[in-house]
Order: C-alpha cells, then structure tokens, then sequence
C-alpha cells in the first residue's frame, strides 16, 4: 500500500562507528528512504570513529562529517544536529538513525517510513519504535515515571520541536549519582545491581537495564572489571534514550509506536493468516 503525502523535507542524521559489522548499512537506508519518500533528502553522515576532519561533500545530498563517539550515537546525533543547524537546509523533520538499525530485524523503515514521516508532520509526534513487554511496569528515573520510550536506533522528530530538546541530556557527573566510576568501587550494597542504592532510579528500572545489556541488547556483555567503562557508558545511552522520549512528551509531542497504526495491524493479521494457510 502506497502512503501519499505533500512535499516534505526530510533530513537524516546517520550515525556510523564500526563499517564492517554493519556492513552496506548506510546503502540500505538510503535506498529504502529514497524507495518511499524520494531522493530529495539531505543525509548528514556522522562517523564516530574519526575526530576533526574536515565535513566531505559525498555527493549533492549527502555529506560525511567527523564525530567522537564520547557518548556514543547520542553525541554523534548531537554534532550532526549542530552541523545541520549551521547550514542552509531546509527540512520539515529529522530522522535520527544509527548504522545498527536493522539488528532487531526492524521492519518501519523498510515498509512504513512515508507513513511515520506523515505522522510525525501531521501529529507533530515523535516516531520510532517500542520495545515490548509482555507486563507493563512503572520506571522511575531522576524526577520523572514513565512506562516506555522509543528505541533509537531510528526515530523521527519534527523540526519545530529540535531546538527544545536536548540528544545529550546525561553526563559523566550525572551519572556518577547513579554508579560508581570504577568497578573496585562497588561494595555489598551496590554488587548485587551495580547501582547506588540510593540513586534516583527505582528497582525495576535497574533491573531491565542490567537485563538488557546482558542478554538482549545486540553486544551484550558480562559485567565485570573489564566491561565497567563500557558498562556505564551503555546506561548512559540508555537513560539519554528514555529521556529524549520523556522530552518530546513534555514539549507537546507525543511518542508513537508505529505498529500500533491500524494499517500495519491489519496488514500483520492478513500475513499471518495468509501463512496459516
């Protein structure tokens, strides 16, 4: 089914590190992008992996500029955004992607993204994907309770909404109210979930991080000494994530999960009975 729209700028932060574990990852977003939506769109390619080089002209449309990967994709997301916002682009929306966004065999982008760019302009929403739980359950960070936020690897944000959120809104200082800044630092009362016990944070959001990137998450990985620095810097990205959706919410723009539109939901029943014969 074809989703028509009016004419739109669309703009595409793609935030790269390590090319051969993703590899033709960037091709395969342009091509699907430019598939449903046109070939009109100003791709800004973060690469995380090289520091002060000078912004690349790739093509008319697409342009390489250098990143840091201090904070990951968030502070690649961050330069890129920066960059874009010192130019003459014009753009409507913004889709913030990184190179792993086919890991979790992510299926909006490939057959729904005109669809979740039309959303994002015409609800003024926040657009991306939810993980899902089978109970939903309250997480408490810092001030704020929440029960879900969109994963990051790709989301879409209108523009009017950019210049009041902050990509980056956790810092090291931040996050040394949450976990100590060397493994040897950690003692009976922290050794169990790694947290401060009296870090804002409540049980169950420490426990689905700590769940999460040691089995679910793409690169999971034990926690140890070896993996503290890694560790901390993997929950950071996870609360700058939640945060963002929180943001959004605040300023007026609502999270939508795009599979809950009755198009896909209609289009997953028909599949499913069609394979069930």
């Amino acid at each position: 089914m074809m989703y028509r729209s009016k004419k739109v700028q669309l703009a595409a932060i793609y935030v790269e590190y390590s090319i051969e574990k993703y590899k033709n990852s960037f091709k395969i977003l342009r091509s699907l992008l430019e598939k449903q939506i046109g070939k009109d769109i100003n791709f800004i390619v973060v690469n995380n992996s090289k520091e002060d080089e000078v912004p690349e002209n790739i093509s008319q449309n697409i342009i390489r500029i250098s990143g840091n990967n201090c904070d990951r994709e968030f502070s690649g997301w961050q330069k890129g955004l920066e960059y874009l916002q010192s130019t003459s682009i014009n753009y409507d929306a913004v889709l913030f992607c990184n190179e792993s966004f086919q890991a979790y065999n992510d299926t909006y982008l490939s057959n729904y993204a005109l669809m979740a760019l039309n959303r994002c302009l015409l609800k003024k929403a926040i657009v991306g994907y939810f993980d899902k739980e089978k109970q939903r359950k309250i997480y408490r960070l810092l001030d704020y309770k929440f029960y879900r936020w969109l994963r990051t690897s790709a989301f879409f944000i209108p523009k009017e909404f950019l210049s009041g959120i902050r990509i980056l809104s956790v810092d090291d200082t931040l996050l040394n109210r949450f976990l100590p800044e060397k493994f040897e630092q950690l003692n009976e009362k922290n050794l169990k979930d790694y947290f401060y016990p009296d870090a804002p944070i409540n049980q169950e959001f420490k426990e689905k991080i700590v769940d999460w990137i040691t089995s679910k998450w793409h690169s999971s990985i034990e926690i140890n000494k070896e993996n503290w620095e890694l560790f901390r810097s993997k929950v950071k990205s996870i609360f700058n994530e939640a945060l963002l959706t929180i943001q959004a919410e605040t300023l007026g723009s609502p999270a939508e999960w795009y599979a809950s539109y009755p198009i896909v939901v209609y289009e997953k029943i028909k599949n499913k009975l069609k394979n069930n014969g």
